[in-house]
């Protein structure tokens, strides 16, 4: 487990010294659900050896009826309120940090978000961000080294700059939505650029929330909002092309709960010319309450 996770860490090493920083977002956007993945074994093989402590351990009484070892009613129940007790434990803040530098000159300020409590609860969410800014920092450092490299001796030098903020579109019932604008100036660049994240974490559950895990498991979903955003796009008069949407949907998730339904970010150029900016494209849940399993993460949000 170790050696997966330090060879996801060095792959994306090599891909900062070979790529854009728009490149490095989108393989980003690749890699880290892979450590997302890897974190539970690792943090739990972690906890194993930290905690580690020889016991003896009673024998089994092999002939003991199967119904005593079954939970009981009331055990279920408070094992139950134990995972709501879990989210009450959880208090969200925010990491906030200023850069600058002269040679080469930019500046960097970051805002996002971070929560405190139960560390086995919080440990996913908290790696993910600081993981995530890491990497955003790493690429635009290199980016901007690179760029005054090729600077003139007699040119004078350009502020390049770095702003990573947040919004969090929902925090209830053990349920968060992030969204995350980075937007970045590199000096030889034309105009600033703007990519995102999402994430949606079930920190009941201790994992990232995936689309799939709204609807049930027989339901065409994708089919579905994909309909419903390619007629909220072609209704916009900015050039947008029927079916590139899909491609973007297939591509990546970036999409945030919201107490009324969810929302689905694109940003500049994916669906549209740059100049039409990032594009939202807002689905009320009463327009895909057939597809949604009430038995799952969307019946905790249309509890509320």
């Amino acid at each position: 487990m170790y050696k997966k996770f330090f060879v996801i860490l060095a792959s994306l090493s090599l891909l900062i010294s070979a790529c854009s920083l728009t490149n490095i977002i989108d393989s980003a956007r690749e890699i880290i659900p892979q450590v997302e993945e890897a974190l539970p074994e690792i943090i739990e093989e972690l906890q194993e050896i930290e905690d580690f402590e020889p016991v003896e351990e009673e024998p089994a009484d092999i002939n003991q009826d199967q119904a005593d070892v079954e939970p009981t009613e009331q055990e279920v129940v408070e094992s139950e309120n134990d995972r709501e007790e879990t989210d009450l434990d959880i208090t969200m803040t925010e990491r906030t940090e200023m850069l600058g530098s002269d040679d080469p000159l930019y500046e960097i300020e970051i805002r996002y978000p971070y929560m405190e409590g139960d560390s086995e609860v919080i440990a996913p969410f908290n790696f993910e961000m600081d993981y995530l800014v890491e990497v955003v920092v790493e690429v635009f450092v290199s980016e901007v080294e690179e760029s005054d490299a090729q600077r003139p001796d007699d040119a004078m030098p350009a502020t390049s700059f770095l702003q990573i903020d947040y919004e969090i579109t929902y925090q209830s019932d053990g349920l968060y939505s992030v969204y995350l604008p980075i937007t970045t100036y590199i000096a030889i660049s034309a105009s600033p650029s703007t990519v995102s994240f999402s994430y949606n974490y079930d920190a009941l559950n201790k994992e990232f929330l995936l689309p799939r895990d709204l609807f049930l498991s027989d339901a065409d979903y994708f089919a579905e909002i994909n309909v419903l955003v390619e007629e909220e796009l072609l209704a916009r008069d900015f050039g947008y092309l029927e079916g590139v949407a899909e491609d973007v949907l297939q591509r990546r998730d970036n999409w945030n709960i919201f107490p009324e339904g969810l929302r689905i970010n694109f940003d500049a150029y994916e669906v549209g010319p740059g100049a039409a900016g990032p594009q939202f494209v807002f689905i009320p849940w009463e327009d895909i309450a057939d597809t949604l399993d009430l038995n799952g993460p969307a019946g905790r949000i249309l509890s509320d």
